[in-house]
C-alpha cells in the first residue's frame, strides 16, 4: 500500500472518438489511487467530444483542453509532454482502458525504484468491442528492468521478444524534461526513439501483469506500415544504438516483405517496379537467412493503411476546467 500519494496527471488524448473515450475516461475515474487529475486534450474536428464532457456534469477530477484540429498525433502527443506539471503522468489514448488498480500498482513501481525513469505494463488485447484474454506480449512472463539502448531495441525488433505498449507508461517527469517524439527520428514509430532517449537517464521497468486493455482496430496507425517511416527509425537506431547490422536487417526486410505484400495487393499497377525490387531482395535475404526470415514473418501484423506524420507544433486554443 502506497503510504502517500503523490500527484498525478493521465492526459487522455482524443480525436472524434466519442463510444470509445467513453470507456476510457470512465476507467480513469475508476482508479484506486487518491490524488490524480484526469486530463481530456481533444483535437477533434468537431464538438462532439465537448458536448459528451458537457453532459457528463460536473467533477472536479477532470480537466478538458481544446486543441487545434489540424495537430497530428505526434504534434499532440508533444504538447501535452510541454504542458505536464504533475511529478508523474500518462499519456493515455481514448480508444484503451485503464484496469481500477492501473496507477496504484505503476506508482507503487516507481516510488521504489528512484532511478527509473518510466514504468509500464502488459495489457489486454480489446478488437474492436470484444474483450479478450489474450495478452499483448506474451512472452513477458516475469517484470523487467531494462538498463540500455541495446536491450530496449533487441526487444522492440526481435520476434520473439516483443515489448509493452506506449500508452501503458506511467513517467517521471524530472527524468522526460526537453524529450519529445520527432518525425525525422522514425515517424510514426518515434515512440522507440523516444524511449531510447529516455532510457538513458533511466531505467525503464516493464510489469508483466496487465494493467490496462489495449484496442485493436482498423484506424490503430500501428497497424499501419509506412516503409519510409521503418527506415527512419532504422538508420536512428543505427546511429545511436550498438544493435547488430543483422537484427536492423532482420527488421527491415520483414516489413519490406509485409508493406510490399500490401502494396501490390492494393495498388497492384502502380508498383510494379517495387515489386521487382523488393522480390529480388527479399529472395536473396531469404537465402542467406533462412530461420531469420521465417522468425520474423511468424509475428506478421496486419496492415490497414500508410500514413506519414509531419512535425508541427501547436498551442492549445481553449481550456474548459470541468468542476
Amino acid at each position: 500500500m502506497i503510504s502517500s500519494y503523490p500527484a498525478v496527471q493521465i492526459y487522455i488524448l482524443s480525436r472524434n472518438r466519442v463510444e470509445y473515450l467513453r470507456e476510457a475516461l470512465a476507467s480513469a475515474l475508476n482508479q484506486s489511487y487518491q490524488n490524480y487529475e484526469v486530463i481530456i486534450s481533444d483535437n477533434s474536428t468537431n464538438n462532439s467530444v465537448w458536448e459528451f464532457i458537457q453532459n457528463r456534469g460536473e467533477n472536479i477530477k477532470v480537466k478538458y483542453i481544446k486543441r487545434q484540429d489540424n495537430l497530428t498525433f505526434m504534434d499532440h502527443t508533444n504538447v501535452a509532454l510541454s504542458e505536464v506539471h504533475a511529478d508523474y503522468f500518462m499519456l493515455f489514448h481514448d480508444d484503451d482502458i485503464l484496469m481500477p488498480d492501473a496507477i496504484t500498482n505503476l506508482m507503487q513501481i516507481i516510488l521504489k525504484e528512484v532511478d527509473l525513469s518510466a514504468v509500464g505494463s502488459n495489457a489486454y488485447i480489446i478488437k474492436n468491442r470484444v474483450h479478450t484474454n489474450e495478452i499483448f506480449n506474451p512472452h513477458l512472463n516475469v517484470d523487467k528492468r531494462i538498463f540500455s539502448c541495446d536491450d530496449l531495441v533487441r526487444y522492440y525488433f526481435t520476434p520473439e521478444e516483443s515489448h509493452v505498449p506506449f500508452p501503458s507508461y506511467l513517467y517521471r517527469k524530472n527524468k522526460i524534461k526537453d524529450i519529445f517524439l520527432s518525425s525525422k527520428e522514425g515517424g510514426k514509430h518515434a515512440d522507440v526513439s523516444f524511449l531510447i532517449k529516455l532510457i538513458q537517464r533511466g531505467p525503464i521497468y516493464w510489469i508483466s501483469k496487465p494493467f490496462m486493455e489495449y484496442r485493436q482496430h482498423t484506424a490503430n496507425i500501428s497497424l499501419s506500415i509506412d516503409i519510409r517511416d521503418i527506415f527512419s527509425l532504422c538508420r536512428y537506431v543505427k546511429k545511436n544504438t550498438q544493435v547488430s547490422k543483422d537484427t536492423l536487417r532482420t527488421f527491415k526486410m520483414k516489413h519490406l516483405l509485409l508493406w510490399s505484400t500490401h502494396t501490390m495487393r492494393n495498388h497492384p499497377a502502380k508498383n510494379r517496379w517495387r515489386e521487382t525490387i523488393i522480390k529480388r531482395s527479399a529472395f536473396v535475404y531469404a537465402i542467406s537467412h533462412p530461420q531469420l526470415i521465417i522468425k520474423s514473418l511468424s509475428k506478421k501484423k496486419s496492415s490497414q493503411q500508410f500514413v506519414r506524420w509531419q512535425h508541427r507544433t501547436r498551442r492549445p486554443e481553449i481550456i474548459y476546467y470541468v468542476k
